[in-house]
Parts: structure tokens; sequence; C-alpha cells
């Protein structure tokens, strides 16, 4: 019989699955937030683990998080840090910098002012036809109801879905499909050609 996600809290080895994606996740944060967020001139964003929200509202008091402070020293001499280092009696106290400060990009320029004319007109298309609109099917097909994870009956195919809103959302890696409180035995089982009926939703990651 499946877990609900109440029951699941107290399951020690899916707590356990839970605790190694945050480790391996705040493990990233921290190696990144040594480089200002940047891997290869990208800007990587992060969540709280505990809110979903951005770091930037993080408790950085929190132990998880004490990464996201850094200690500058530089205001100090090496020749008074040397001295702080052999005397206890010398305090230095260093400035902390708040490292999430540096996910956010402040645009310094003012934007260009457009004044409208003929030639702009001609730069920008204002008769767009093909805007992006979600889809959704009026009826879901028979055994199947919004909340259901589903699966292709092709064994080979490893993809899962979750139905939402008469849309089917795909689960980005087996890390989203446990980390969402579903567990195999949750899934059902329809052939891709009734799939394929059912529109597309945002992934879950």
């Amino acid at each position: 019989m499946p877990y609900t996600r109440v029951e699941l809290e107290n399951v020690e080895f899916y707590q356990e699955f839970i605790q190694q994606l945050r480790t391996k996740y705040l493990a990233g944060m921290a190696a990144l937030s040594e480089n200002d967020f940047r891997k290869d001139n990208v800007l990587y964003s992060f969540e709280d683990i505990f809110t979903g929200l951005g770091i930037e509202d993080v408790d950085i008091n929190n132990s998880l998080y004490t990464f996201l402070n850094e200690l500058d020293w530089s205001k100090y001499t090496t020749a008074e840090l040397l001295a702080a280092k052999n005397d206890p009696d010398i305090v230095l106290l260093p400035d902390v910098i708040d490292k999430r400060k540096k996910q956010l990009t402040v645009n310094n320029r003012l934007q260009k002012v457009y004044i409208k004319t003929n030639n702009l007109e001609s730069i920008i298309d204002r008769n767009i036809t093909e805007l992006a609109e979600d889809l959704y099917t009026d009826e879901l097909p028979e055994g199947m109801a919004n909340g259901d994870v589903v699966k292709n009956a092709i064994a080979e195919d490893t993809r899962k879905w979750r139905i939402e809103g008469n849309q089917k959302r795909i689960f980005l890696s087996l890390s989203a499909f446990f980390g969402n409180g579903h567990i195999r035995n949750d899934l059902k089982t329809f052939k891709m050609s009734i799939l394929k009926k059912i529109p597309n939703g945002d992934p879950i990651e």
C-alpha cells in the first residue's frame, strides 16, 4: 500500500533519500558561491530548501547556510593579523560580506527611450498572431484523474508524468519523481496513443 505524504515524514529510508538530495544541492550552492554563483559565465540561481523561495530571504544564521557569509579581513595588514594571532588580547573583527547579493544583477544604465516613428514600426512587428497559449484537454481518458502519476505501457520508456489541470507534467528526473512524494506503486500505465492526447504542462524538476 503506498505511503501518504504525511506517512513519508516518518519513513526512514525516504527521509535519508531526501537528506542526500539536500546535501548534494547545498554542496553545489556552496561551491558556486565561491565564484559569485557563476560557472562558465553563467549565473546560477538557487532556492531555499525549506521554502522554495529565492535564497535572498534565507536565514543565514541557520547552520546549513553559514557559507553564505564571507569574512573579509582585507582591511587589516599582515602585521596586524599576525599580531592578533600571537596575542589573544588583540581582537580583530572582519567585515561580513553577504554572498547572497552576488546572485543579483543590477543594471546601472538607463533604458533607451524609443519614440514611436515609422522606422520603429518597421522594426517591431505589432501584428503578432502566434502567441503562446496553454492547452488543456476537456476530458481526461477513462481511468485517469488529476493528481494521478502515469507512465507509458512500453517498459523501455522510463518517462513519468503527473496529471494536473487536465495536462500532463513530465518529471525531469527520477529524483524529481521521488522528491515530490511519489513511489512506483502510484504509477498508472496507459498506451502512448492515449497519453499523446493530453497536452503538456510545465515540467516538474
